[in-house]
């Protein structure tokens, strides 16, 4: 198994990995923006010929935005998930990320572990963030803590 960038001819085989992983499913136009947005990194799983997975992470200064993370059914519980996240950390901090953030749903336990196996902590709750289930977000950060105006941790 490789982890590569993401490319344009890889898109029907996200699509199909969105469709199956994640409720709702970004649509085409959406996965291409981010796909061509200079400030988004955007990795793949390969096993062979076949895509098993992706990983995407929004940069903003020295902080990014995990804002997927999806492995297939048939190729889950192999690390795969495990090494999407390694990887994309990796390359955003040798990018300047110094912190980063994510939703992720409340009832994920098995993502909320691997989340907190790489240093995240739940910072908020966001009530009924997502549709298709109706459902609470954690919001967890790694990173550099940092000190606000009003004296607040953030």
């Amino acid at each position: 198994m490789i982890i590569r960038r993401a490319e344009e001819r890889d898109i029907a085989a996200l699509l199909s990995i969105e469709r199956e992983c994640i409720t709702p499913p970004w649509s085409e136009g959406l996965m291409l923006a981010e796909l061509f947005n200079d400030d988004t990194l955007f990795l793949v799983a390969q096993d062979g010929a076949e895509l098993i997975g992706f990983a995407v992470l929004r940069k903003s200064v020295d902080a990014a935005e995990l804002f997927r993370i999806a492995v297939t059914a048939t190729a889950r519980r192999r690390g795969i998930g495990r090494r999407l996240l390694s990887e994309i950390i990796d390359t955003a901090e040798s990018d300047g990320m110094r912190r980063f953030y994510l939703e992720v749903r409340a009832l994920n336990a098995a993502a909320i572990a691997l989340y907190k196996s790489f240093d995240f902590i739940t910072v908020g709750h966001r009530r009924n963030y997502y549709d298709a289930p109706v459902e609470d977000a954690i919001v967890m950060k790694r990173g550099l803590e940092v000190i606000d105006r009003e004296g607040t941790k953030c």
